[in-house]
């Protein structure tokens, strides 16, 4: 079976890690499983074909048989394809090695090398253990978990949204880890204040002092409007100072080249007598005035 190359735009973005933390492989697994349902693929990560099922089943069991109730899931599907003809099990291992490649293609070297002694092709057995590592949970990751999030600060380029969001994430990411965990409301907001730089804290006094109860979303909008405010600010007032400097410049360079401006000092054109670069002649009569064109202006 060929998997329509438009697709594969339904795998995962990002390549699964072995640092990847269980939320991230949440969404992975999620994407996964999307493209190998649409593409076909999914009954080869849900059968386990095993070569006693196989020598078994072969030809001698119909495919319809009721299953029995010690029988699991799994054991009738495989009994199915096992009983099925030779083509049908010999289609099923080609889409079992295609889904094993797919899979493969998403894992980063690290993985790759991890789960290399898995029999290659069997996508069954690839994702299943791709499973256990990330859902096994003891007490090491537990602590590790709550150790990230209690660890948690704002950065310096990063914004109020991002920051909360970050918060959020970590501890989803703890509820996961530890099903008896539920970080709450008051939590939230806690270790976001815990975490936000000291330019902050007047606006923190501010508004804890104010509300008796906010949602965490809430509390952090109130932060993303300050935060709007400003750098509209820090926008007006570079922009206020780059006219004042181009005023400026206009005026100096207007003083400098308008040929009309003459010098009482010295008498030449071009420069006040205040900029004159030759030495004062006469103190008394410096102050009377200067002339402009052929009008004279006096102090």
């Amino acid at each position: 079976m060929s998997v329509t190359v438009n697709l594969k735009y339904l795998l995962p973005d990002t390549k699964l890690k072995e640092r990847s933390s269980k939320l991230e492989y949440k969404g992975w697994s999620e994407k996964l499983l999307n493209y190998l349902m649409c593409s076909g693929l999914i009954e080869t990560i849900e059968v386990q074909l095993t070569e006693d099922v196989i020598k078994s089943s072969r030809l001698s069991i119909s495919p319809m048989k009721t299953r029995s109730s010690k029988q699991s899931t799994t054991e009738v599907k495989s009994t199915a394809v096992a009983a099925g003809s030779a083509d049908q099990l010999t289609e099923f291992k080609s889409k079992a090695m295609l889904a094993y490649s797919v899979i493969i293609s998403v894992l980063d070297d690290e993985l790759i090398n991890q789960f290399s002694t898995v029999e290659r092709g069997n996508a069954f057995e690839l994702m299943s253990a791709i499973k256990r590592k990330f859902n096994t949970i003891n007490l090491f990751t537990k602590i590790n978990s709550r150790r990230e999030f209690n660890l948690i600060r704002m950065n310096k380029a990063e914004s109020v949204t991002q920051y909360g969001s970050r918060i959020k994430c970590a501890a989803h990411e703890l509820e996961l880890v530890d099903n008896s965990v539920k970080v709450g409301e008051l939590e939230l907001i806690s270790r976001f204040i815990d975490g936000l730089p000291s330019e902050y804290n007047d606006l923190v006094v501010s508004i804890t002092s104010r509300m008796d109860d906010i949602s965490f979303d809430e509390f952090v909008e109130i932060f993303e409007s300050k935060e709007l405010l400003d750098d509209k600010r820090v926008s007006n007032n570079y922009s206020n100072k780059n006219v004042a400097k181009r005023s400026n410049d206009v005026m100096e360079s207007a003083h400098y080249t308008n040929p009309n401006i003459q010098c009482y000092n010295c008498g030449n054109k071009g420069h006040k007598q205040y900029k004159c670069p030759e030495p004062v002649k006469d103190s008394k009569n410096s102050a009377k005035g200067f002339e402009y064109g052929s009008s004279t202006i006096s102090f």
